[in-house]
């Protein structure tokens, strides 16, 4: 497992080879289940992205800050009386 983490490449290929697998595998119960397959790995995509957007174009602008550390001194975005640490 510590090599695949460590080799991108390899990380990729074990990917693709498990993505293969499952794909047949829906293949042959039926393209309904193909379709609802691929709805669901969309969504979960999309997810993703939305998930590590903010974060992703802070570390391609070079800040090493979180999005949110870019508010206010108020207590916090969500809830009244929560803190969010203010420095890396």
């Amino acid at each position: 497992m510590h090599r695949i983490q460590r080799h991108p490449l390899l990380r990729f290929l074990v990917a693709f080879a498990g993505s293969n697998v499952i794909a047949w595998g829906i293949w042959q119960v039926g393209r309904l289940a193909m379709l609802l397959a691929l709805f669901v790995l969309l969504t979960l995509l999309l997810f993703v992205v939305f998930s590590i957007a903010p974060d992703a174009i802070a570390a391609w602008r070079g800040h090493s800050w979180r999005w949110w550390w870019r508010a206010s001194d108020d207590e916090g975005p969500f809830w009244q009386g929560t803190r969010i640490p203010r420095n890396p």
